[in-house]
């Protein structure tokens, strides 16, 4: 499983609404043999989103809760100023 671990399922909406092929360009992971835990860090290329406001949602196991952090791209800032 290490050497292959499953991608978590990672949702980005832009404006409330799904986006189908979100611009991840990868994922790395990480154990923490403390908690017997895996950490998850994944890159976004915000140079191919539009401004507005974003949800990053990852669903947890349970099937009922989720984590989800918002963040918001203004037009003409960043890395992915047009």
């Amino acid at each position: 499983m290490l050497r292959t671990p499953p991608a978590p399922r990672v949702y980005l909406l832009h404006e409330e609404k799904e986006l189908s092929e979100p611009p991840f360009q990868g994922y790395e992971f990480d154990g923490v043999p403390a908690t017997g835990t895996l950490r998850y860090l994944a890159a976004l290329d915000t140079a191919k989103l539009e401004p507005g406001r974003y949800r990053l949602v990852v669903p947890l196991p349970d099937g009922e809760n989720a984590i989800f952090r918002e963040f918001a791209l203004e037009e003409g800032r960043g890395s992915g100023s047009r």
